[in-house]
């Protein structure tokens, strides 16, 4: 994946307070592959079928994480 490419998808997050559904990146022209090699080098969780969020070593998941994972 090209560095654009990624940094448009991190600010893309940061904007959504780190959350994003697969509508919103397909919008956004972050194609299917490109999500998917996303959550496979751990730069994002899918947390349900179609909602991801960024993952953040400093931040980790949000208290009410389990919530939106429901």
């Amino acid at each position: 994946m090209l560095l654009n490419t990624y940094e448009k998808v991190t600010k893309l997050f940061r904007d959504g307070n780190g959350y994003r559904n697969a509508a919103q990146l397909k919008e956004a022209k972050v194609t299917t592959v490109q999500i998917k090699e996303l959550v496979e080098k751990g730069i994002i969780e899918r947390v349900s079928h179609g909602h991801y969020w960024l993952i953040d070593e400093k931040k980790g998941k949000p208290e009410n994480y389990r919530m939106i994972e429901a």
